[in-house]
């Protein structure tokens, strides 16, 4: 009789610890968040990128990595006129790689 006791309240605690961290995680993902300034920018400065070359076709294969790098320039421009920088040490770390 007692097992049973016992078990019945472990089983009962395990039901409301379940529905506590079911109800902790699922009020978090129902909750939109605020975009942050970079996401909002990043954004604005990928749609312009993506409008200043989306005319051009890539006929030979070197032309695809033409428009590739025309659209990181309007996007590295773009980002520094809102604000942005390039972080230097992220720089040295790219010329190492190449």
């Amino acid at each position: 009789m007692k097992k049973i006791y016992l078990f019945s309240i472990i089983l009962f605690l395990i039901l409301i610890i379940g529905l506590i961290f079911l109800n902790v995680h699922s009020s978090k993902s129902n909750t939109p968040r605020e975009k942050t300034l970079l996401e909002d920018k990043g954004n604005f400065c990928l749609g312009i990128a993506e409008k200043s070359v989306a005319n051009r076709q890539a006929i030979v294969e070197f032309q695809k990595y033409e428009i590739l790098g025309d659209k990181a320039m309007v996007m590295r421009n773009c980002m520094e006129e809102n604000g942005f920088e390039e972080n230097p040490l992220w720089v040295n770390e790219k010329t190492k790689v190449i």
